[in-house]
């Protein structure tokens, strides 16, 4: 993205942008991923009577298997850097975009105050800018304990979404860690 002045491309218009740098198309699933397609998925599209749209309700429906976004924060002493990849939600509805490439959603982090990254689904760092929200807190002299426990006040005060399972993990920038995992209990 040197070149140009966009932040985020997604659909045709990412592959567009790969096909003008010059990257060539590969398949993206991992072989277990295809072989899990093969067995589980293809048989229900000949067989699925209800619907297009019912039958991605059924594929996309949260599992706990489904999600195992890494998050990595490290510091040289001096800052910190963060990183997040993701392996999506498989077999979602079309066009999903998840939160790791959503700034302030999945992972944020400032140097001067702390980091903020969060895993399994993201819709619910999207809708709420989870990570950014933490990290500003920690900017306003809220400590790392209190920033995350703010978030989740925040979350149970929501009456629908993706809540349970919301992991947070964040730090301040002298390496405090809290890590707290959003149940259905924590929704209010």
């Amino acid at each position: 993205m040197d070149a140009r002045l966009h932040t985020l491309l997604v659909g045709p218009g990412a592959e567009r942008f790969a096909f003008d740098c010059g990257l060539k198309s590969e398949l993206t699933l991992a072989p277990a991923q295809y072989k899990k397609w093969e067995q589980d998925v293809k048989p229900l599209l000949g067989s699925h009577n209800s619907g297009l749209l019912d039958l991605v309700a059924h594929l996309t429906a949260p599992r706990k298997e489904a999600f195992d976004t890494i998050i990595m924060v490290a510091s040289d002493g001096q800052g910190l850097s963060s990183a997040s990849s993701t392996s999506g939600w498989p077999w979602k509805h079309p066009g999903r975009l998840g939160d790791a490439p959503v700034p302030g959603a999945g992972f944020y982090v400032d140097s001067r105050f702390g980091w903020c990254g969060c895993t399994h689904t993201g819709e619910m760092a999207m809708r709420a800018g989870i990570a950014r929200y933490v990290v500003t807190q920690l900017e306003f002299g809220k400590g790392v304990h209190e920033a995350v426990g703010n978030v989740v006040k925040d979350l149970a005060a929501l009456t629908d979404g993706l809540i349970g399972g919301v992991k947070i993990h964040a730090a301040d920038r002298k390496g405090v860690y809290v890590r707290n995992v959003l149940t259905n209990d924590s929704h209010g």
